[in-house]
């Protein structure tokens, strides 16, 4: 007799007690990104090594069911950081580089799945609301902008392929490290908002919302200035509202991972980085138009409060089930 996976949506009667402890591995988080913004990679390998260490031994001792299963899910965020810092030392070419942490990434994301014996529908990768999706879409250029005047990034490929003429094969490697950083975000949305959202509902409630964008928010500390970051924790919120009325989290997947493509690799070409020309600066005879610049990018972030408000409008008229 085959017996059906345990389901884990029903509320944890302990979970008042028993999810506060998790709350202070965000601080954590921030920690050590802190110290690996001062100090180097090197400390950072070691210091999300003994993370990693704590949050399995965490999973292994817990005495409750849910805490188990969400310590275990936390362990996906120190894997990948561990990737990114590791990867680079290698000395590899950059695409291959991102490609490797992407699969490490997504094995990682994989195994813990398997672990849990949650089935892709648990964690949300299901088409349940397609008008939202493509509502969702189209607020693309307004959010990459937002993230752009709140923090322009450095040149993802410095300088090779954006400040020289490009070579035959540039746009080839432009188009590869643009499915990369799509594939990435996409990832990165499934981590957070589908596995540790949803391991983490039946333990802290509604209150999971807030800490999978907060614990999106924190791994960007001692990269990113204190505005990126609260644009960060405010998109993750609305993300995991999403996700969570919706019951999918393809959306917002594909959401982050076409801005990703627009803010890091579109925008930079187009606007300029600090270590990066703007295409506009060498089409400009006189320089580039500053106040229309600042005129279209208020333009498309006014377009993305509204898609905002539409979307709040769409979910709350949405009946609940």
């Amino acid at each position: 007799m085959n017996t059906p996976p345990p389901t884990y949506s029903a509320p944890d009667p302990h979970r008042r007690t028993a999810g506060g402890g998790f709350w202070l591995y965000l601080p954590l988080f921030a920690a050590l990104e802190l110290a690996i913004a001062q100090h180097g990679p090197s400390l950072g390998i070691g210091l999300y090594v003994g993370l990693l260490i704590g949050l399995s031994l965490h999973s292994s001792l817990a005495r409750q069911e849910y805490a188990a299963r969400l310590a275990l899910a936390l362990t996906l965020l120190p894997l990948t950081r561990l990737l990114t810092l590791v990867l680079p030392l290698l000395a590899l070419p950059p695409l291959l580089g991102y490609l490797a942490v992407l699969a490490g990434s997504a094995l990682a994301c994989a195994v813990v799945l398997l672990q849990l014996n949650l089935r892709f529908s648990a964690v949300g990768l299901g088409l349940r609301v397609p008008v939202l999706h493509l509502l969702m879409l189209s607020s693309v250029p307004g959010l990459a902008a937002l993230h752009f005047a709140f923090a322009a990034p450095v040149a993802v490929v410095s300088g090779e392929l954006l400040a020289r003429p490009p070579a035959p094969a540039a746009p080839l490697a432009l188009l590869a490290l643009g499915g990369v950083l799509f594939i990435g975000g996409v990832l990165e949305e499934v981590i957070l908002r589908g596995v540790v959202q949803a391991v983490a509902l039946p333990l802290m409630g509604r209150r999971a919302l807030i800490f999978s964008a907060l614990a999106g928010a924190v791994l960007h500390v001692g990269s990113s200035p204190s505005s990126a970051l609260l644009l960060i924790g405010l998109v993750g919120w609305l993300f995991a509202h999403i996700s969570y009325h919706t019951g999918s989290v393809l959306g917002v997947a594909l959401l982050r991972g076409s801005t990703n493509v627009l803010y890091l690799l579109g925008l930079p070409a187009l606007l300029g980085t600090p270590d990066s020309p703007a295409l506009l600066v060498a089409l400009a005879p006189l320089g580039m138009p500053t106040a229309l610049l600042v005129l279209v990018l208020l333009v498309l972030m006014s377009l993305l409060l509204a898609w905002v408000l539409v979307l709040f409008g769409y979910l709350c008229a949405r009946p609940t089930s």
